[in-house]
């Protein structure tokens, strides 16, 4: 099932208690209460957030992936971050939120094999809590 909504989203899924949302090509600071309240709506125990097709990532759009990453926090809820460019990357890393955001980075890959976990997440060492 896909759904357009006017935040900027498409929504594909659910697949298994994983949504899929692709992020773009704008994201307003208008649009970030929506998005919020479609990661609570939506009752996954994980969000895929593409954000491959937003054209010029800005402080909103840290802003909302900040705020999205917060929410599904909140609810128990995994939130991934899928297709990030350099630009948006750099961001991340200006403002601050590399470590909370960058964590929960994934890229793209082909069909999941058998016994692989998806989202291209490979088997390894979580990174290590924030300092308090």
């Amino acid at each position: 099932m896909i759904c357009r909504r006017s935040t900027g989203l498409t929504k594909v899924g659910p697949v298994s208690g994983v949504v899929t949302w692709v992020l773009g090509p704008v994201v307003g600071r208008d649009a970030v209460a929506d998005l919020c309240a479609l990661v609570r709506d939506s009752g996954a125990a994980v969000v895929i957030c593409d954000v491959s097709r937003i054209v010029d990532p800005n402080v909103a759009t840290i802003d909302a992936l900040a705020r999205l990453r917060l929410t599904a926090g909140r609810l128990d809820c995994h939130l991934w971050i899928s297709g990030a460019d350099d630009r948006l990357v750099d961001l991340l890393r200006l403002c601050g939120l590399s470590d909370v955001l960058l964590a929960s980075l994934v890229e793209p890959v082909g069909q999941t094999e058998e016994g692989e976990e998806p989202f291209g997440a490979e088997e390894g060492v979580e990174p290590p809590d924030p300092p308090a």
